[in-house]
């Protein structure tokens, strides 16, 4: 029941937050209930992380704090609980009704992931993880690990208060309601310019879509910043049109908010910002705009570059990175690019325009699109838009339609040219603007030249997308499914989907506080009870793994961390040299290849106890 009730708190704070901040900044109605919702709910939303921030890294994480924090949202509420917009589902026609009815059974689907313990493997290895051991220390701590630990965690602040005040179950269901108020938001923007039944339809291509279906119920930060994308890339729209400052400054805090959650929202940033160059004296708004920007995403990076000397860890290493850093060198450097690139082609012009074709065709590991991609509704309405486009050349330059794409299509560019993985989920905060933009031209070209081509051609797209990601998500969810059904136990639910999930049963029945073990395996992290420590290469300096480093040079570095236990994963550690070692426990384990694909693999583990004279 707490958990139910902390979750109420929290959206309940979320909008609260989001109206005072509307109300400071004089923001005006958006067209639509939906989009009011969104601006509200995202504001609040990156508020709250805000705050949990500032409070964590002063080790003020006790429960009275964090209650203090989510009171002050809702009474914010209370007060200005007049500002919020009424909707009403009057006047519904059938094929409104039709679609809310799959919307309901598709909201159902994830609902029955929320209320599943957390699966993912990112989300168990950091997502989830890290606000877990933020609260058990007390204090948000500098974590020194690539990837996993180094990183923006804005919206993770807001895991921490669900996790603290709520527990687990609380947590997975912020997710999914994170996710929902996305929906909402991409429902109201979409108000703008489409009826209500093509906006319903566009949530359920959303909703449908492989990525969304794969990363909307876990930890994974991209829907929850594709809200501040769509919200931001909106206002700027609107802003620069209108020569609305509030407006602008809202787009700044979005934009701010996502470059505090990932670092990806640099691009965001760049992108929303660009709208302003396209203005005449643009310097003053540029100048509000990214004030509004550092103050809401900043202080990550100075986090970041106090602990490490770079602001965005540890890719700056060239340009900042010391070699005297304790926490990275040239030759980590080199092994990170090597190993975590995730780069499938060459970052050039013809593979720029050839990628959205080649991710959603070619289901590599590395564009991650077999599981994850975005689907193919953009290439069944990109004839038209061509063609609609074509038409409208010279009024689509001059509409907010086209300030509105400019954002998304700047990330694009950015993340594409400039060095860095290649996996299609991450350009899932782009894709409710593209898919809105793409539909939106369909649409009133139809209009326009009283054809009906135009409204067959997104029907038969938007039907054939959400009835095939309807059969994907009820697959997808068999899993949840059999979770309720056989009411299974927590052990259980992991046995059958978290490789090698019986090391956890082992460490977390046998060792103590007192003890503290060096993990390889990521995806454990935040299922075990008693310390630990991530050691894996290429993410971390803490405990040099690299194949050329010697055995005792390994021992000696896990000893001096207090190191009780070591689980092996190759063949330098599995073949250290016997003396080191107290006592060896092997263990018979199975790998996962992914919650998608039940690929087992089947294996043998053993968890070292370090001698205790070495200390």
């Amino acid at each position: 029941m707490i958990s139910f009730l902390v979750l109420m708190i929290l959206m309940l704070s979320s909008l609260g937050y989001g109206l005072l901040g509307l109300r400071i900044i004089s923001c005006p109605h958006a067209p639509s209930w939906g989009e009011d919702y969104g601006r509200a709910f995202a504001l609040g939303m990156g508020t709250l992380g805000w705050l949990v921030f500032w409070f964590g890294i002063s080790g003020f994480l006790q429960s009275w704090i964090l209650w203090g924090i989510l009171s002050s949202g809702v009474l914010s509420l209370w007060f200005l609980r007049k500002n919020l917009r009424r909707f009403s589902f009057k006047d519904i026609g059938n094929i409104s009704w039709m679609l809310l009815m799959f919307l309901m059974v598709t909201v159902f689907l994830d609902l029955l992931e929320a209320l599943a313990p957390p699966a993912d493997a990112d989300t168990l290895a950091y997502h989830f993880a890290l606000p877990k051991q933020f609260l058990k220390n007390g204090v948000i701590e500098f974590v020194p690990i690539a990837v996993d630990g180094a990183i923006p965690l804005l919206t993770h602040m807001t895991y921490l208060l669900a996790l603290g005040l709520g527990g687990e179950t609380s947590l997975t269901l912020w997710s999914f309601t994170t996710q929902m108020f996305m929906v909402i938001a991409l429902y109201g923007v979409g108000r703008r310019w489409l009826s209500r039944e093509w906006s319903l339809a566009l949530v359920l291509v959303f909703l449908t879509t492989p990525a969304v279906i794969y990363g909307g119920g876990s930890g994974h930060m991209e829907v929850r910043t594709a809200i501040f994308m769509l919200i931001g890339a909106m206002a700027i729209a609107e802003g620069t049109k209108q020569r609305s400052l509030s407006l602008v400054i809202l787009a700044g805090l979005m934009a701010g908010f996502f470059m505090g959650s990932k670092y990806f929202g640099l691009f965001a940033a760049t992108g929303i910002g660009t709208v302003i160059l396209l203005q005449k004296n643009y310097w003053r708004t540029g100048m509000i705009f990214s004030g509004a920007v550092l103050l809401s995403g900043a202080q990550w990076y100075g986090w970041n570059w106090y602990h490490s000397g770079m602001p965005v860890f540890p890719t700056m290493y060239h340009f900042m990175g010391s070699p005297e850093s304790p926490f990275w060198n040239e030759s980590l450097h080199q092994a990170f690019n090597n190993g975590m690139g995730y780069v499938c082609v060459p970052a050039n012009l013809l593979w720029l325009i050839w990628y959205p074709i080649a991710t959603t065709f070619n289901p590599a590991s590395c564009f991650d699109s077999g599981r994850v991609g975005l689907g193919p509704f953009l290439w069944l309405l990109l004839p038209g838009v061509l063609y609609g486009l074509w038409h409208h050349r010279r009024r689509f330059k001059d509409s907010l339609l086209f300030k509105f794409s400019i954002p998304a299509a700047m990330y694009y560019v950015l993340w594409f040219l400039i060095p860095s993985n290649q996996m299609t989920r991450h350009l899932l905060p782009i894709y409710p603007i593209a898919v809105i933009s793409f539909t939106v031209v369909v649409y009133h070209l139809a209009i326009e030249m009283k054809q009906t081509w135009g409204h067959l051609l997104w029907k038969m797209s938007a039907t054939i997308c959400i009835l095939i990601g309807l059969g994907i998500q009820s697959l997808f969810m068999i899993n949840y499914v059999k979770y309720h059904l056989l009411q299974e136990t927590r052990d259980s639910f992991y046995l059958r989907n978290v490789g090698q999930y019986n090391l956890v049963q082992w460490i977390n029945k046998n060792l103590t506080t007192s003890d503290r073990i060096a993990n390889p395996i990521r995806y454990l992290n935040y299922l075990l009870e008693v310390p630990y420590i991530y050691l894996r290469n290429p993410k971390q300096l803490q405990i040099g793994t690299h194949s050329t480093s010697r055995s005792e040079r390994i021992i000696e570095k896990l000893t001096g961390k207090i190191v009780t236990h070591v689980i092996g994963w190759n063949h330098i550690v599995d073949t250290m040299v016997k003396k080191h070692i107290y006592k060896t426990i092997s263990f018979d384990v199975v790998a996962y290849s992914s919650r998608t694909l039940r690929i087992t693999k089947k294996s043998t583990r053993k968890i070292f106890h370090i001698n205790s004279e070495m200390k």
